[in-house]
């Protein structure tokens, strides 16, 4: 599964299609303050066409006409839209870890 488990508020939760960047935004920094995802400078990242795999930061499945960004984090992969991946970006830069 895409997405991670654990204490975030919304995890396991799908959020249908009206899902907005400020519940993106406050996702991504329950999960980064709870430790479920971090900002990791040494993590790799890849982009390709969306294999149906669900956002982690959104929970949507990424349809294979969208790009979908692959990041590997310590062992785990999470999969991730354009855009949900650049607002996971900016949250590390937001809060002074540097990805």
């Amino acid at each position: 599964m895409a997405y991670i488990s654990g204490a975030a508020p919304w995890d396991g939760v799908r959020l249908g299609g009206n899902v907005t960047e400020d519940m993106i935004r406050a996702r991504v920094r329950a999960m980064l303050s709870s430790g479920n995802l971090e900002c990791d400078a040494s993590a790799r990242v890849w982009a390709g066409t969306g294999a149906g795999e669900l956002c982690a930061a959104c929970l949507e499945p990424i349809d294979p006409r969208s790009v979908e960004y692959e990041a590997d984090l310590q062992g785990r992969t999470l999969h991730f839209h354009m855009r949900c991946h650049e607002i996971w970006l900016e949250e590390c830069e937001r809060d002074g870890n540097h990805h």
